[in-house]
């Protein structure tokens, strides 16, 4: 199968788990330059790139590297939204006339500090 988007992973791990060894490969290394381009020729094509053994697998991680992506990525999402709520709640509490808005942790809780403008 061709390595493309975000859909082989869930039919990788499914075929792996039925005791199926699929190859994923890469899509761009192996594509043809064909004006008249179908799936069943592309699965005949593929099919006979595997069987020649021209190509090598793609890189697929094990279970536990996998996991720890998926966590990784969940976290970066995480911070990436925290960061943006924090700028959305400066913003917001700009515009009710708060001069400031300071976050800090300490002890593992955040605390908000607002000050006041003096006009």
């Amino acid at each position: 199968m061709g390595s493309t988007g975000d859909y082989y992973p869930p039919l990788y791990y499914a075929l792996k788990e039925a005791g199926i060894r699929p190859h994923v490969m890469n899509a761009y290394k192996i594509r043809r330059l064909e004006p008249n381009k179908t799936d069943k020729k592309d699965a005949i094509w593929l099919l006979e790139v595997s069987e020649s053994e021209l190509f090598s697998d793609s890189y697929m991680p094990d279970d536990d590297i996998q996991a720890l992506r998926f966590l990784i990525r969940k976290q970066m999402r995480l911070l990436t939204e925290s960061a943006i709520s924090g700028g959305r709640l400066t913003i917001f509490f700009g515009g009710l006339g708060f001069k400031q808005l300071t976050m800090r942790r300490s002890c593992g809780v955040e605390e908000a500090n607002a000050t006041t403008s003096s006009t």
